[in-house]
């Protein structure tokens, strides 16, 4: 692949939108990863990999199967249009494989050579990926800049190109660790400025605003737990406040697998009209992370108490009453 970086012209005016949008496709794709295997598939053919179902699903909301040239079945995309069915959706199937090979599927639904699978029961493709994804990245580039921002560096002020090369060479040596001296007619004026202040310098960096680098990586944390907890992975960590109660916490649990057994009854319907069409015997159900994740949501809840914070007041018995009586 040509690498971008190594033109200079390029390098010059596209290397920071070049840099965000590589961090931004690093998450959108360690995202789809983790999601694709939120399920598990057997009984596929053997040239029918999942691993091409799963991120078309993701991508596009829609996936085809059907048999291609070769006589090998294959996972594709496709697109729905032509006459529309009751629901709205187009009976003609449009697929695509990625060597260039395209099919058309009439009445896909009755049609016996295609089936057609789709990522939920609206339809759509994972609407939460992109956004998931380009915050996270907008947050690394928020605590790069901060890093950036808290180095104590002071920026000399020149007179001239000549002056700016010099510094620069100088710095650039006092970062090597060697040393170099600056060769001028007026040594006294270049070194210490006409009024003997010497090289003139502007603070545009301020360290002590670095300790909100810590309030970004806890954003970013924050985005990460929201994002899991949307897919069936609930964890409080640290984010669980003291105000919150047994009940609120098993209920985050439930809500948050609402979505990954919305996605497995889609696909389950899916799988069997499969079956029937090809005549296979495949089945479908969570990978062993999400399966473990459902049978602790399964568990019984416990029932806790719940105690009210007062005060304890020590009741006086008997023997002090007397006593004081006395007294």
């Amino acid at each position: 692949m040509f690498n971008i970086f190594c033109d200079s012209e390029l390098r010059k005016s596209k290397q920071a939108e070049l840099i965000k949008r590589t961090q931004y496709e690093n998450y959108n794709g360690l995202l789809t990863e983790a999601l694709s295997f939120m399920f598990i598939r057997e009984g596929l053919p053997k040239e029918l990999e999942q691993n091409f179902i799963e991120p078309l699903l993701l991508e596009f909301g829609v996936c085809a199967v059907w048999k291609s040239k070769n006589g090998e079945y294959v996972a594709t995309f496709c697109s729905l249009g032509g006459e529309p069915y009751a629901d709205g959706l187009g009976s003609l199937a449009v697929c695509s494989t990625l060597n260039g090979e395209v099919k058309e599927f009439k009445d896909w639904r009755k049609n016996p050579d295609v089936c057609i699978m789709f990522n939920n029961i609206t339809k759509t493709n994972d609407l939460m990926l992109e956004h998931t994804a380009n915050m996270l990245s907008e947050v690394d580039t928020s605590i790069k800049l901060q890093l950036k921002h808290s180095r104590l560096y002071p920026i000399p002020i020149v007179r001239d190109a000549k002056e700016k090369e010099a510094i620069k060479n100088i710095l650039t040596k006092i970062d090597s660790g060697e040393q170099d001296a600056v060769v001028s007619e007026n040594v006294l004026d270049d070194v210490l400025g006409k009024e003997g202040r010497g090289v003139y310098t502007v603070d545009m960096t301020r360290p002590e605003m670095s300790d909100h680098i810590q309030y970004l990586t806890h954003a970013k944390d924050d985005f990460w737990r929201f994002w899991w907890q949307l897919y069936g992975m609930n964890s409080q960590g640290t984010s669980k406040m003291a105000q919150q109660s047994v009940d609120e916490v098993n209920n985050n649990d439930c809500a948050s697998l609402i979505i990954p057994l919305e996605r497995l009854a889609q696909r389950k319907a899916d799988t069997k009209i499969l079956n029937e069409k090809f005549g296979w015997d495949v089945t479908v159900d969570f990978s062993e992370a999400w399966r473990a994740r459902v049978e602790k949501a399964e568990e019984p809840i416990e029932e806790v108490e719940e105690v009210e914070d007062v005060e304890e007041v020590e009741e006086p018995n008997e023997e002090n009453t007397e006593s004081t009586e006395e007294k």
